[in-house]
């Protein structure tokens, strides 16, 4: 090996950056600075704007203001082939992944810099937003907020087109009240972007590759547990990246996060070091706002929380979309999985009634059914977010051990039969 080629390996490894032409192995493209910086070009009446936003954030006042939310989601499949077509039951893995991340119960792997960092302490025990499907159904359409377009465009470019009904792709619906996300198949490595807060309303949303989108299925590996979604959705709620690409080292607005000189890739190994000042401090890694594979991002900061929180406040520029659940229906009324035979029957006894537990969650490649304070034989059936029950068994004992690996990642839901009585628990697998 040539002294120049081993010293490029050392430098990528040290730095997280990916070796191109070294495999095949994908990497994430987000184009949300490129394309907010266009956007600001074509709208100059969008830089006052923004500045304004982000006097109000940087003076917002969290006492009082963070409290649960709750954001309707209306989804724009745009698709030129089966294969684009994605899923319902992709979908809703990928509300599950929302939902996870912004709940901080995502799988975490346990670093080296969160301890000896202190990042462990930056880290809220929960965002405390939620996402649903939008109670919407849009024109032509049968399924409740996601519109299915069919389109001549083979592949989008970072730009706004498939924000458009005219260009091929599909307009915005009520983008005041309404997360809008577009899911399409781009051609120039582009995984997605998303609209700062302060554009203009008729291209407000996300825009991001199917490739990229959901819990296994269509997604590619490295990313396919939702978390590029995720990283977008902190772009749209005023999250910047951890990174600058037109000025670098530039602070991200927020107090308890380091500043990164570029994006990392992979899985960054301890100490990273940022180039951004003498002292190189430490960069975060883990966050969701940097640019490592899904399995290694699993936080946000106290001080990301604060600001998702004004923007979404009573005088934020998102306040809109968070007016209550009346916008919104649940997963399972949509894949009809109550089971078909109501909902779940509720225990009178506070101190002794059967509870039933799934560890861990998300899983892997096994899960432990845990069932408390219930005797007598159960029967336990799990379905798939479709409704299909993929497994049937009688659980005779407090534990029962499944073998998962060969399960397709996704969204699960646990039904355990107790004589007349009935407990569901939802779970993740994650490969």
């Amino acid at each position: 090996m040539s002294n120049k080629l081993w010293l490029t390996l050392i430098f990528c490894a040290v730095f997280g950056l990916p070796l191109i032409g070294q495999s095949k192995r994908p990497f994430r493209q987000l184009a949300t600075q490129k394309v907010n910086q266009q956007l600001r070009v074509q709208n100059p009446e969008m830089i006052k704007e923004q500045a304004s936003i982000e006097r109000y954030l940087q003076s917002f006042k969290q006492v009082g203001q963070v409290k649960p939310r709750v954001i309707p989601i209306v989804f724009h499949v745009i698709y030129s082939s089966d294969k684009e077509r994605i899923s319902e039951d992709q979908i809703y893995s990928q509300l599950e992944a929302l939902n996870r991340d912004f709940n901080h119960q995502v799988k975490t792997i346990n670093h080296p810099a969160e301890r000896l960092e202190g990042f462990t302490d930056k880290k809220p025990e929960r965002i405390d937003i939620t996402f649903c499907l939008a109670e919407v159904k849009i024109k032509g359409n049968k399924s409740t907020g996601v519109e299915y377009v069919s389109t001549d465009v083979k592949h989008w470019q970072a730009d706004q087109q498939i924000k458009y009904k005219r260009t091929g792709g599909a307009d915005a619906y009520q983008p005041d009240k309404y997360l809008n996300i577009w899911i399409g198949a781009f051609g120039d490595s582009v995984s997605g972007f998303a609209q700062m807060p302060g554009g203009p309303s008729a291209t407000d949303g996300i825009v991001i590759d199917y490739r990229f989108f959901g819990i296994g299925g269509s997604a590619v590996a490295p990313y396919d547990q939702g978390k590029t979604l995720t990283h977008l959705v902190g772009n749209y709620l005023g999250l910047n990246d951890l990174w600058d690409e037109f000025n670098p080292c530039s602070d991200d607005g927020v107090f308890d996060t380091p500043l990164h000189n570029a994006p990392n890739y992979g899985c960054p190994t301890y100490k990273h070091l940022s180039l951004c000042s003498n002292e190189l401090p430490v960069e975060m890694t883990m966050n969701f706002m940097d640019n490592t594979d899904d399995a290694c991002m699993h936080m946000f900061t106290y001080g990301q929380m604060v600001r998702i929180h004004a923007v979404l406040g009573p005088k934020g520029p998102r306040h809109k979309l968070t007016t209550g659940r009346s916008k919104c229906v649940t997963t399972e009324s949509l894949i009809a999985l109550e089971f078909r035979s109501g909902s779940s029957a509720t225990f009178t006894s506070s101190i002794s009634a059967p509870s039933i537990s799934i560890v861990p969650n998300p899983a892997n490649d096994q899960v432990n059914i845990l069932l408390d304070n219930y005797e007598k034989a159960a029967t336990i059936f799990i379905y798939n977010n479709l409704g299909q029950v993929l497994y049937q068994s009688k659980m005779t004992s407090g534990q029962l051990r499944l073998n998962t690996n060969t399960w397709k990642g996704g969204v699960y839901f646990l039904h355990a039969q107790l004589g007349v009585d009935k407990l569901t628990q939802k779970f993740v697998i994650s490969h």
